[in-house]
């Protein structure tokens, strides 16, 4: 697992340089993205098994600015860092959607908030 996520770190750090990585909740790492004016984006990643399967899970926790274009590219490099028979998948609050990929093969959902 510590690999994993050095190898992910190291995806990251060549993804920007402005990206801050710290440890996280339990086995997470909390990533922010400095912008202006004070606003930021941050995201949690886990590298852990999901639903039994190991894999990476991505939330999206807090966003201000461009959150597509912070969701994008996070999902992007990760991709390439993490092999592809791992499962991935990143979920956001504000826009909400669900992406995964399972065995090589991509997915996205737009979501609807419920009351």
């Amino acid at each position: 697992m510590g690999r994993a996520l050095k190898e992910v770190r190291d995806a990251l750090a060549q993804f920007t340089a402005e990206v801050d990585i710290k440890p996280g909740h339990e086995d997470e790492r909390e990533l922010t993205l400095p912008g202006d004016d004070d606003n930021y984006m941050e995201a949690a990643i886990a590298y852990k098994a999901t639903s039994g399967t190991p894999g990476a899970d991505v939330r999206s926790l807090f966003i201000i600015d461009d959150f597509r274009w912070w969701a994008d590219q996070l999902f992007e490099c990760l991709s390439g860092a993490i092999p592809m028979n791992l499962y991935m998948e990143q979920d956001s609050m504000d826009p909400m959607f669900l992406r995964k990929r399972i065995n090589g093969i991509y997915s996205y959902e737009e979501l609807t908030k419920t009351s």
